[in-house]
């Protein structure tokens, strides 16, 4: 979340530089898929400026939302509800990263146009403001949008990627923090695990490795931390815990990643003892 404050505007903006006081922003924006449209929602708009509030109480000035998206070339600005609204679009017009700026426009002309708290540049001037400009520009938000995803036949992999790092350590680590949950191995044991993936100990991997990881994600999803929301592994992995009833977000974070990952601990008992030509 951010303003935009790389360009001048002709008259004071609020959120832009120091021309006026005050600021327009969002308590929290959130983006969901809802009849293959998708659906962004956005909670808690208000701007501190007394001058632009005034506007759009009095149907002067409106809130909008200017949505970019570069995959589909989308440009498009829609009107939005304050203090708390929504837009919705067609989802085939979105894929990938979609960028969402709040703003607030004039509906109309407006001649002696003076916010409050003016820098001291200004003083003593009234400005002319045309439909459609902007009084204040908001924070800026960012989706990932994936319409192919498919949360019932999706498999746990579709969030996960193994890579090899230079680095020298024992074990894994784990990074959560971009868009698919990352597990991380040296050299060595890189090679370890590339023996094992392919042999009769691949459904020993999935309890050694991809059950803990998985289990620590369901649990972050299940806290609903913040710091990991807008990652596509977070709500992909929301998704597919929604999405199955036999998941009841009430079980703990072990059971329910157990749960999509159809039995680890069975299904590699399983292969190990029939390995050993037990029954």
């Amino acid at each position: 979340m951010k303003p935009l404050n790389s360009w001048c505007p002709p008259f004071p903006m609020v959120g832009v530089g120091d021309a006026a006081s005050g600021e327009f922003t969002a308590d929290a924006a959130t983006m969901t898929a809802v009849d293959g449209d998708v659906v962004i929602r956005f909670e808690g708009l208000r701007t501190s400026n007394r001058t632009v509030s005034e506007l759009v109480q009095q149907g002067l000035a409106t809130a909008v939302v200017k949505v970019t998206c570069e995959a589909t070339y989308l440009r498009s600005t829609e009107p939005v509800a304050v203090p708390d609204g929504e837009i919705r679009l067609a989802g085939l017009s979105l894929t990938d990263e979609v960028i969402a700026n709040l703003r607030i426009i004039s509906t109309c002309a407006l001649r002696d146009y003076c916010p409050e708290g003016l820098h001291g540049d200004y003083a003593g001037f009234t400005f002319a403001v045309e439909p459609g400009d902007i009084l204040a520009e908001g924070p800026e938000f960012k989706f990932l949008v994936d319409p192919s995803f498919d949360p019932l036949r999706a498999p746990v992999s579709s969030i996960m990627r193994v890579r090899k790092v230079e680095d020298r350590f024992e074990g894994y680590r784990i990074n959560y923090d971009s868009n698919r949950i990352v597990v991380e191995f040296s050299d060595a044991e890189w090679r370890k695990y590339q023996r094992l993936k392919n042999g009769v100990a691949a459904a020993v991997l999935h309890a050694a490795v991809v059950l803990p990881v998985l289990t620590e994600a369901v649990f972050l999803v299940k806290s609903q931390g913040q710091e990991h929301e807008g990652e596509l592994w977070f709500r992909r992995l929301a998704s597919m815990m929604e999405g199955r009833p036999e998941v009841s977000t009430g079980k703990p974070a072990a059971e329910i990643a157990q749960l999509l990952l159809k039995g680890p601990f069975a299904r590699a008992a399983s292969q190990l003892l029939q390995d050993d030509g037990e029954n």
